[in-house]
């Protein structure tokens, strides 16, 4: 029977941490998701918890009062919602199936509201991810004549 390398032991050893980070603190997540989303993260090196604290920080903005958003402008430094919701897509799509349609049925709701709450954004490019191309109310459409931060050089 072949033995497991060096690196393959490190990993385990790193999702045992992770797994006994989600233990000490509750999770809505399911001890089998959790176990895929403890080695997700060990495998991309990213901290304890960084997908539940994601799906946390996605509903705490959601739950600002108001019929609209006030949405941070992406590709600012040092604001990572939008990081985070980078993030549980990229988890949704890595996973196993049973683990990734959990984490999306929690989502789910969270961006319908999201999507319920703003203004599709015609000026944004297409590349943007579906929740960069929204935008929190007319003015904001209105008033960007365009993207000039995106455009590539002409010159």
């Amino acid at each position: 029977m072949p033995r497991k390398s060096a690196a393959a032991l490190r990993l385990d050893a790193i999702c045992r941490s992770h797994l006994r980070e989600y233990r000490r603190r509750p999770s809505e997540l399911s001890p089998h998701t959790r176990r895929k989303v403890a080695r997700f993260e060990a495998e991309r090196g990213l901290p304890a918890r960084r997908i539940a604290d994601a799906i946390v920080r996605w509903r705490l903005f959601l739950r600002h009062p108001g019929r609209l958003l006030y949405l941070p402008k992406p590709h600012l430094p040092g604001y990572d919602l939008w990081d985070d919701r980078l993030l549980i897509d990229c988890a949704i799509a890595a996973l196993d199936r049973r683990a990734a349609r959990e984490i999306a049925s929690i989502v789910k709701d969270l961006d319908c509201d999201f999507l319920a709450r703003t203004l599709p954004n015609p000026h944004a490019p297409k590349t943007w991810p579906w929740w960069h191309r929204r935008c929190g109310d007319l003015g904001d459409i209105l008033l960007v004549p365009s993207q000039e931060h995106d455009r590539p050089d002409m010159a």
